[in-house]
């Protein structure tokens, strides 16, 4: 939860016209990084949406929570570091 808050709070703080109705991850990453400077910023946290969102999915009229059995401890701080990197990027260029 800590690291899809902080990704929304970045958004929320760097984008605000951009993303001031905004209510799921997804809709900040794609309204928020709009530009073409963001766009590999946008591809790396549009493919860790699930990680962020503590592997729940929503599919169609279920939520369905899927751990990933196949992740490790070391692979979930690598992770987390990459999110954060993504994070200072972001701040970097905006």
């Amino acid at each position: 939860m800590y690291l899809r808050l902080n990704v929304e709070k970045l958004l929320r703080f760097q984008f605000p016209s951009q993303t001031r109705h905004c209510e799921l991850l997804g809709e900040f990453i794609a309204k928020g990084l709009v530009e073409t400077k963001f766009q590999s910023d946008r591809v790396r946290l549009s493919s860790k949406k699930t990680l962020l969102n503590e592997f729940n999915h929503y599919e169609g009229n279920f939520n369905i929570f899927q751990p990933a059995i196949d992740i490790t401890e070391s692979n979930l701080i690598k992770e987390r570091h990459d999110i954060m990197e993504v994070l200072r990027d972001i701040a970097a260029k905006a």
